[in-house]
Protein backbone atom coordinates (compact mmCIF):
# COMPACT_ATOMS: atom_id res chain seq x y z
CA UNK A 1 0.00 0.00 0.00
CA UNK A 2 2.99 2.33 0.74
CA UNK A 3 4.53 1.60 -2.85
CA UNK A 4 1.36 2.67 -4.07
CA UNK A 5 0.81 5.90 -2.06
CA UNK A 6 4.50 6.88 -2.79
CA UNK A 7 4.56 5.96 -6.94
CA UNK A 8 1.33 8.23 -7.14
CA UNK A 9 2.95 10.95 -5.15
CA UNK A 10 5.98 11.05 -7.36
CA UNK A 11 3.78 10.80 -10.56
CA UNK A 12 1.94 13.69 -9.77
CA UNK A 13 4.91 15.76 -8.74
CA UNK A 14 6.83 14.68 -12.48
CA UNK A 15 3.74 15.91 -14.39
CA UNK A 16 3.24 18.93 -12.52
CA UNK A 17 7.00 19.71 -13.31
CA UNK A 18 6.98 21.53 -9.61
CA UNK A 19 9.24 20.24 -7.27
CA UNK A 20 8.56 23.13 -4.26
CA UNK A 21 6.95 20.49 -2.13
CA UNK A 22 8.66 17.33 -1.10
CA UNK A 23 6.81 14.60 0.49
CA UNK A 24 7.84 12.69 3.19
CA UNK A 25 6.84 9.24 4.01
CA UNK A 26 8.39 7.08 6.89
CA UNK A 27 8.97 3.16 6.65
CA UNK A 28 7.42 3.12 10.27
CA UNK A 29 10.46 1.90 11.92
CA UNK A 30 11.43 5.37 13.77
CA UNK A 31 12.64 5.19 17.83
CA UNK A 32 10.53 5.90 19.79
CA UNK A 33 11.39 7.98 23.21
CA UNK A 34 12.33 6.50 26.12
CA UNK A 35 10.09 5.83 28.87
CA UNK A 36 12.17 7.07 31.42
CA UNK A 37 13.73 9.55 31.86
CA UNK A 38 17.45 10.33 30.42
CA UNK A 39 20.57 10.83 31.86
CA UNK A 40 21.23 13.94 30.10
CA UNK A 41 17.67 15.66 31.41
CA UNK A 42 18.97 14.60 34.52
CA UNK A 43 22.17 16.28 33.83
CA UNK A 44 20.61 19.81 33.27
CA UNK A 45 18.20 19.80 35.84
CA UNK A 46 21.14 19.31 38.47
CA UNK A 47 22.80 22.59 37.01
CA UNK A 48 19.10 24.38 36.94
CA UNK A 49 19.21 27.21 39.07
CA UNK A 50 16.16 27.79 41.54
CA UNK A 51 15.22 31.86 41.03
CA UNK A 52 13.20 31.88 44.23
CA UNK A 53 15.57 30.13 46.74
CA UNK A 54 18.38 30.03 44.56
CA UNK A 55 19.38 26.43 45.31
CA UNK A 56 20.66 23.88 42.70
CA UNK A 57 18.64 21.12 41.31
CA UNK A 58 15.19 22.42 40.56
CA UNK A 59 13.25 25.83 39.27
CA UNK A 60 11.13 28.09 40.80
CA UNK A 61 8.06 25.75 39.88
CA UNK A 62 9.18 22.85 41.69
CA UNK A 63 10.47 24.87 44.60
CA UNK A 64 9.91 23.49 47.94
CA UNK A 65 10.27 26.72 50.05
CA UNK A 66 8.11 28.78 47.46
CA UNK A 67 4.97 26.42 47.91
CA UNK A 68 5.47 26.38 52.16
CA UNK A 69 5.44 30.28 51.78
Amino acid sequence: MIEFVTKQILMEENSHGNISHVALIGDGKEKKPSQGPSTNSDAKKKNMKCYYCKKKGHVKSECRKLKAD
